[in-house]
């Protein structure tokens, strides 16, 4: 946990914008409530992702008020206040160690149980339960490795719990609020496509071959107050802890057990739900337990459940259909209706299954069908510049606390090419 506001090892991320999604902030309220109203006396603002104007397939969405609320964070703001409120709400029970250096597991005297961590100096903290939650740079598996354990395998790009089915193009904006009358402005590329770096009037020419010009429109009135930062970690990767025996007294959540895309800006969210359900399975394992040394054999069990609780919270119920979701992303340019109900699942609010409600599938296979007839025109791809092939994308960002002042009427805006 930070000592303060600075930026912190094993965070890369930490210049980009974030969003905290409306599922993610339910959570964070429950679980400290009054949360949202700390953020928003900090700067950071509430977005109605119904208002924000995202062209995508073809056209632009629909546009009209909704209950999907997300906060524009700063990552520097959000752990800051996080912090402040924990220590505040801890009290005297939390210990802070701050500059502080894990370097090993502790272990009993045949590897078959972890009793605490080793920090940098050799000073040995004992605990019933160690949780990692260090990112996605975890130095876990090679630990259990070295002790005898097997270590995890890796699925690289194929648990994203985003519900999009593809990108349409190769090139995309996003425009989020950030503090103090700035905005953060991404450019985002995929496939080979990558927007530069090397000068200002390059990451602009990126920015004009966006088929919807908003983005571009914005940044021409914009005043640059950063310099352009690129973060090209984007792919999704889960460690499979969940298929592999684990030791008695270890616990892995956040990035440390998966990290997701953050294109889509579910992975704080993610991480908080995996905190409310951790509480939720430490509450189960202690409730019928009625001495200490009962406590502590049971929440040193819970080891052995833990990552396939974590790994069935974060796995989609269904696989999705990409000619459903692309007709329900067309739907989406006109019917606010469609576009709330996939927001709440994109957001985190409610299940996948809410985009199989019997009147959303109807109206989409009605949309399909007079497609198919000629009754309504498909939307053409954009053409693509050619570009070396490739899987990733890669984000170049004018972000810390903004990319220009706010000098101009302006909404969020996203434009995928």
């Amino acid at each position: 946990m930070l000592q303060s506001g600075r930026r912190r090892r094993g965070n890369p991320q930490h210049l980009q914008p974030h969003l905290l999604l409306t599922g993610g902030k339910l959570v964070m309220e429950e679980l400290m409530p009054g949360f949202t109203a700390q953020l928003e006396a900090a700067g950071m603002e509430q977005m109605d992702v119904g208002e924000a104007h995202i062209w995508d397939h073809g056209a632009v969405r629909a546009r009209g008020p909704t209950s999907i609320k997300a906060i524009c964070v700063t990552r520097r703001v959000l752990e800051q206040c996080l912090r402040d409120r924990v220590l505040a709400d801890a009290g005297p029970r939390l210990r802070l160690r701050d500059k502080t250096r894990v370097t090993a597991l502790l272990w009993d005297e045949v590897c078959r149980s972890v009793l605490g961590v080793r920090l940098a100096g050799c000073e040995e903290v004992r605990a019933d339960v160690v949780v990692d939650s260090s990112g996605r740079n975890s130095p876990t598996p090679r630990w259990l490795q070295d002790a005898g354990w097997t270590a995890p395998g890796m699925k690289i790009g194929s648990k994203a719990l985003a519900c999009y089915s593809r990108p349409w193009g190769r090139r995309n904006a996003l425009i989020l609020g950030g503090v103090n009358g700035t905005w953060q402005v991404t450019l985002y590329g995929y496939e080979g496509e990558q927007a530069p770096l090397d000068s200002m009037d390059a990451y602009m020419d990126f920015a004009a071959l966006l088929p919807d010009q908003t983005a571009y429109r914005f940044l021409q009135r914009a005043t640059f107050l950063t310099p352009v930062m690129r973060y090209a970690a984007t792919s999704n990767e889960q460690r499979l802890y969940d298929k592999v025996p684990m030791p008695p007294g270890l616990l892995v959540i956040g990035d440390a057990a998966q990290v997701v895309d953050p294109f889509y800006g579910q992975g704080m969210s993610v991480v908080a739900m995996a905190a409310k359900t951790l509480g939720q399975e430490v509450g189960r394992a202690l409730g019928g337990a009625r001495t200490a040394e009962e406590r502590r054999a049971a929440l040193r069990l819970l080891s052995a459940t833990w990552q396939e609780t974590l790994a069935r919270s974060n796995e989609p119920a269904w696989l999705m259909a990409t000619v459903y979701m692309d007709g329900l992303a067309r739907l989406m340019h006109s019917d606010p209706a469609a576009s709330e109900a996939f927001f709440a699942v994109a957001y985190l609010v409610k299940p996948m299954s809410a985009l199989f409600s019997p009147s959303l599938v109807f109206k989409v296979l009605w949309l399909l069908l007079r497609e198919n007839l000629g009754l309504v025109a498909l939307p053409q791809p954009p053409l693509q510049a050619a570009g070396k092939a490739g899987p990733a994308a890669e984000t170049a960002s004018a972000a810390d606390n903004g990319a220009g002042r706010r000098q101009h009427d302006g909404m969020p805006a996203a434009a995928d090419e």
